[in-house]
């Protein structure tokens, strides 16, 4: 059995149907979809945790026949309930490059890069790397629990 963490011509051959199906996606009128009940899911999507795995395949079609479908698409025009943003074509690719990159975007010292464009500021007329002021409000929350002898509820630890 191949190894899941190496890229194999099995997964050459995944990654270029999920970037059609992705592709496709990004080109089409966008589907608004809708909720599905949880009987009809687990009766059309089956057990999706299986002790061997889905595999790429199955979980892809899984995916395009089932759960997509049952998924609403909240960069539909007529979907005006919730607003979480506003994506382009362009920022979806985006999304997906930083998706494939594995990041980890919630300190300075795994990924500065991401924290730094996370955290860039105009308000006020003036640019503020929040990134590295948020690294430097972590450092001074260590140096007073330690001073204090308690974590950040008050709670005393031992030393």
């Amino acid at each position: 059995m191949p190894s899941m963490h190496r890229y194999s011509d099995e997964t050459e051959r995944l990654a270029n149907d999920i970037m059609r199906v992705a592709l496709d996606r990004l080109r089409m009128d966008v589907p608004l979809d809708g909720p599905q009940t949880p009987e009809l899911l687990a009766q059309r999507a089956g057990d999706t945790i299986t002790a061997g795995g889905l595999g790429g395949d199955a979980a892809l079609r899984l995916w395009t026949d089932v759960l997509a479908p049952a998924t609403m698409s909240v960069d539909h025009p007529r979907y005006v309930a919730f607003i979480p943003g506003a994506p382009t074509e362009v920022s979806t690719l985006f999304d997906l490059l930083v998706a494939a990159s594995a990041l980890y975007g919630g300190s300075w010292l795994e990924s500065s890069g991401a924290v730094y464009v996370e955290g860039r500021d105009t308000a006020g007329g003036g640019q503020h790397d929040a990134g590295r002021r948020a690294h430097g409000e972590g450092r001074a929350r260590i140096r007073n629990r330690k001073r204090r002898g308690t974590d950040d509820q008050g709670e005393a630890f031992v030393r």
